[in-house]
């Protein structure tokens, strides 16, 4: 049996849902941006920079895969019931290299 105040006091303590915490000041930002036009990127790269950021963003998806396998939510305001230590990224890309670092380096965990 889950003891139900140990359960909830497993998370991060989150105050709001990390797309909030970044959907409001993005808000601020763009009303900034009618009053105010500040050029950052010359018009022609604007574009192509946001399109390779939003594909930038779409790493977190198979992190959100390896949080359902381990049948825990990637909610940072939920409860963590496992702790995820694997993943699509380094493993994936490094394959074998990687794997002996992690055996010759310390964790700190």
């Amino acid at each position: 049996m889950v003891d139900v105040d140990r359960a909830s006091s497993r998370t991060v303590g989150v105050l709001a849902p990390p797309l909030l915490i970044y959907a409001g000041p993005l808000a601020v930002g763009l009303l900034l941006h009618r009053w105010h036009v500040v050029r950052l990127l010359p018009a022609r790269l604007a574009a192509p920079v946001g399109i390779a950021l939003l594909l930038l963003g779409l790493i977190a998806v198979p992190a959100v895969f390896a949080f359902r396998r381990m049948n825990t939510s990637p909610k940072p305001w939920k409860p963590t019931t496992a702790l995820v230590t694997t993943g699509p990224y380094l493993e994936g890309v490094f394959g074998e290299e990687y794997l002996a670092y992690k055996r010759r380096v310390r964790r700190w965990l």
